[in-house]
């Protein structure tokens, strides 16, 4: 059920979703235990928001930037 599976113990089930639309992306937090971030924004449970070409996307501590 999962594109890509990150081994981190602080890294739930089902954490994020990253959607496209068209040339736009959003990342979703899944209700994760240990929590997404892009940039300095802590997304809390379902929230979403539309990520950037250079945002950092934090799933649980592992940082990665969107390009």
């Amino acid at each position: 059920m999962a594109d890509y599976v990150l081994s981190r113990d602080t890294v739930s089930r089902f954490h994020l979703r990253i959607d496209r639309d068209g040339e736009r992306f959003f990342v979703t937090d899944l209700n994760s235990t240990n929590g997404t971030r892009v940039n300095n924004h802590l997304l809390e449970a379902n929230e979403t928001v539309e990520i950037k070409r250079g945002d950092e996307v934090y799933i649980a501590e592992m940082g990665y930037r969107f390009s």
